[in-house]
C-alpha cells in the first residue's frame, strides 16, 4: 500500500507539532497533508489499473471482500489526480496515465446509454452491478472529474477522450419531457418516476448541462429547481438537510463572489455548515457524539445502516452518528471550525477511527460503533475540499472550462453577493357567510400553484389541480375544496390518511408559530372515501378522528372532472374566538396520490423557522 511509512512519519510529525507547542498553523498544515494523503491513497489503492474503477468503499481497518465500483467516486478519483501531482505524491506521467486509463474505458467500453452510465459497476467485470440505474447525478459527478483532469493535463488525448465523454451526454434525454431532470432509468422500466425537483447536488448536472456544447439545456431548468427556504437559529438556508448537498457542486463549482436572481450559493453553504453545527450542539443533551463537540451529518453509514443524516431547517435526522466528511469537507465554507473539528477528532479519537485511509467514514460514541469502511463519495470530499480550502486548485481548473463559463452565463450569474430572503407569509381574507355559503362569491387559493409546490414526483405535477376557498361564522371555519383530478386514491385512513388524495389544514391558534405535534396546534386532515360517498378525517397531533364529536364535518360530492369536499371545523375544537379583524395562522395542503405510486404535495404557506412553522394567514372579515 502507497504510503504505508510516510502515514507513520505523518502521525509522528502530528503528534510532535502538538507536544512542542508549535504554532497552530503548522500542526493544521501537518494533518491536513495527513488528511488529503489518506483520502488519495484511497483513490489509488482502490483503482482498477486496466479501468480506473474505483470500489465504492473499502476497509478502513482490514482487508475487504468489497467488488462494486462506483462512477461518482471514480469521478472524485479523477479529480485527485491533479492533487496528488501538485503535492509530489505521484508525478505527472504516472497521474496522467492513470487520468487517460480511465478516460479510455468511460469513452469505449463502459456500458451506456446517450452517454450516462450505470450507478454501479463491478470492479473487476466493469459491467452493470446489481440491476442499478443508469444515474444522472452520479454522471455528472463523473464529469466533473473528467472536466478536471481535462483542464489540467492540457494533453491532446486526455481533451480528446474527455470531449467524447462529456459531449456524448444527451441532458435533454434524461429530462424526459419534463423541466427538471429524472435521477435515472433502466432498461426494463424506463424513466425512474423520482427528479431532481429540489435544491441540492442536483445543481451539478443542471449547470454541466447547460454548458453543453452539444447537448444543451435552456436556462428554464435551472429557474425550475424548487429553491424551499428555511430559518434556523436567526439563519435564513435554502434548505437540504444532509450536508453532502451543499458540498458536491462546489466542490468544483467556485460560487464565491456571485449570484444569481435567487441566492450566494457559497453564502448559503456556508449557512447550511453553519445551521449543521448549531442543531448539533442542539442536540448534546440527547448525544455523547455532539455533546463532546463532534458535528456533520450527511449521508453516511450509521449503526443501523446507510441514511441520510441532516440537520434543521428542514427535515432533520440525527441518532448521535456524526461523519468526518462533513465538517472536514466544510473547510472551504467554515475554516475555523472544520479545523476545530479535524485536530479535536484526531487528538481524542484517532485510537478508534483512523485507520489506512484515515477516519472511518462515521462513528456513534453512544453506540460504541464506528464504521468499518471508508467510502469514495465522502473520502472526494475531503480531498477536494480542503485542497480548494488550501490553494484554491479545483475551482481554478474547472472555472477555466469554457463550458462552466457558459452555464454560469446561461443561468444569470451576476458579480457580488446577494441576500437570501424568506419569502412573506401570504394573506386571505375571509368573508363572513351564512349557511349555505355561496361559494362562487368567495376569491380562492390555487392551491396547485407552482409556488406552494412543496415536493414529491413532479411527472405528476400536472395530473391534478386543486383550488380552496374558506368562509366563517361564529361557530364554524367553513372551506370548499375543489379538486380536477382523473386518478382518485382513498384507500388508508386514520393517521395514514396523508397517503390519499387529500386536505390538510395546519393551525397554530396562539400566532406564535407550529410546533410539530404540539397538543396547542393542528394538522387536520381530509380525504374522500374510496366511492366518493363519504370523507374521512383524522387529527394527528391528536391522535384522533375529530369528526366522532362533531369537531369537523366533512362532505364529498363527485363532479365532471373530480370532486369537491365541504367542510367545517368548529372555532371551540381549535380554542379560537372568532371576530371580525382576527388573523388566523393557517396553511391548507393539498396531497395529489397516484395509482400508480406518484405523490406530489402542494402547502400554501409552510416555512421552518427555527424550530417552529410559519403558516400562512387568514383574516376573518
Amino acid at each position: 500500500m502507497i504510503g504505508a511509512i510516510r502515514r507513520v512519519i505523518y502521525v509522528v510529525v502530528i503528534a510532535a507539532a502538538c507536544c512542542s507547542g508549535a504554532f497552530a498553523e503548522e500542526r493544521d498544515t501537518a494533518l491536513l497533508n495527513e488528511l488529503q494523503r489518506c483520502a488519495f491513497e484511497f483513490f489509488w489503492d482502490q483503482a482498477s489499473p486496466s479501468t480506473g474503477l474505483v470500489k465504492d468503499r473499502a476497509g478502513n481497518f482490514a482487508d475487504d471482500d468489497h467488488k462494486v465500483a462506483s462512477i461518482a467516486a471514480t469521478g472524485f478519483g479523477l479529480a485527485a489526480l491533479p492533487v496528488a501531482c501538485e503535492r509530489k505524491w505521484i508525478n505527472h506521467v504516472t497521474a496522467r496515465d492513470r487520468a487517460l486509463t480511465t478516460l479510455k474505458f468511460f469513452a469505449e467500453k463502459a456500458e451506456h446509454e446517450r452517454g450516462f452510465f450505470y450507478h454501479f459497476l463491478g470492479f473487476t467485470s466493469a459491467k452493470r452491478a446489481s440491476g442499478c440505474e443508469l444515474s444522472s447525478i452520479d454522471t455528472a459527478l463523473l464529469l466533473a472529474g473528467v472536466i478536471v483532469v481535462r483542464e489540467y493535463f492540457q494533453d491532446d488525448d486526455v481533451t480528446r477522450y474527455a470531449n467524447l465523454i462529456y459531449d456524448r451526454v444527451d441532458f435533454d434525454w434524461m429530462l424526459n419531457g419534463g423541466k427538471t431532470f429524472s435521477m435515472g432509468w433502466k432498461p426494463e422500466g424506463g424513466f425512474l418516476r423520482e427528479r431532481w425537483w429540489d435544491y441540492n447536488e442536483s445543481i451539478l448536472i443542471i449547470l454541466l448541462a447547460l454548458g453543453s456544447r452539444t447537448h444543451p439545456v435552456g436556462p428554464e431548468v435551472w429557474h425550475a429547481l424548487h429553491r424551499k427556504k428555511g430559518v434556523y437559529r436567526g439563519i435564513t438556508v435554502i434548505q437540504s438537510p444532509p450536508l453532502f448537498t451543499h458540498q458536491y457542486a462546489q466542490l468544483y463549482f467556485d460560487f464565491r463572489d456571485k449570484h444569481d436572481d435567487y441566492a450566494d450559493y457559497f453564502s448559503n453553504s456556508r449557512n447550511a455548515a453553519i445551521c449543521n453545527m448549531l442543531f448539533c450542539r442542539s442536540e448534546a443533551d440527547k448525544y455523547s457524539t455532539y455533546r463532546k463537540g463532534y458535528w456533520g451529518l450527511t449521508a453516511s453509514d450509521g449503526p443501523n445502516g446507510y441514511k441520510a443524516y441532516g440537520a434543521k431547517p428542514g427535515g432533520a435526522l440525527s441518532d448521535g452518528t456524526v461523519a468526518p466528511t462533513a465538517a472536514i469537507a466544510s473547510v472551504m465554507f467554515t475554516p475555523h471550525a472544520s479545523l476545530r473539528f479535524m485536530q479535536e477528532l484526531y487528538t481524542n479519537e484517532k485510537r478508534w477511527l483512523w485507520g489506512y485511509y484515515g477516519f472511518s467514514d462515521a462513528f456513534n460514541i453512544d453506540e460504541e460503533w464506528n464504521s468499518p469502511d471508508v467510502i469514495g463519495i465522502d473520502q472526494g470530499p475531503i480531498l477536494l475540499g480542503i485542497e480548494n480550502y488550501r490553494t484554491g486548485l479545483i475551482w481554478r481548473l474547472f472555472s477555466g472550462a469554457p463550458e462552466v463559463e457558459l452555464a454560469f452565463r446561461k443561468a444569470g450569474f451576476k458579480p457580488g453577493s446577494r441576500r437570501i430572503d424568506v419569502p412573506r407569509p401570504p394573506r386571505y381574507e375571509v368573508p363572513a357567510a351564512a349557511d349555505p355559503v355561496k361559494w362562487e362569491n368567495v376569491p380562492a387559493i390555487l392551491l396547485t400553484d407552482e409556488r406552494f409546490f412543496e415536493g414529491g414526483a413532479v411527472d405528476g405535477r400536472e395530473k391534478a389541480a386543486a383550488e380552496i376557498r374558506f368562509a366563517w361564522d361564529s361557530e364554524y371555519l367553513r372551506f370548499l375544496l375543489r379538486v380536477r383530478d382523473d386518478d382518485v386514491v382513498a384507500s388508508t385512513e386514520g393517521q395514514t390518511l396523508w397517503q390519499n388524495d387529500c386536505l390538510e389544514l395546519f393551525v397554530n391558534p396562539d400566532g406564535t408559530g407550529l410546533r410539530w405535534g404540539d397538543s396547542r396546534d393542528f394538522q387536520i386532515g381530509f380525504a374522500p372515501r374510496e366511492g366518493l360517498n363519504a370523507v374521512l378525517s383524522w387529527s394527528w397531533f391528536r391522535l384522533e378522528d375529530p369528526s366522532v364529536k362533531k369537531d369537523v364535518e366533512a362532505s364529498v360530492s363527485r363532479t365532471p372532472d373530480g370532486f369537491e369536499i365541504a367542510g367545517r371545523v368548529r372555532w371551540s375544537y381549535l380554542g379560537i374566538t372568532p371576530r371580525k379583524g382576527l388573523v388566523v395562522n393557517l396553511s391548507p395542503a393539498f396531497h395529489n396520490k397516484g395509482s400508480d405510486r406518484s405523490s406530489t404535495k402542494h402547502n400554501w404557506c409552510f416555512i421552518p423557522w427555527d424550530d417552529r412553522r410559519k403558516l400562512g394567514t387568514l383574516v376573518l372579515q
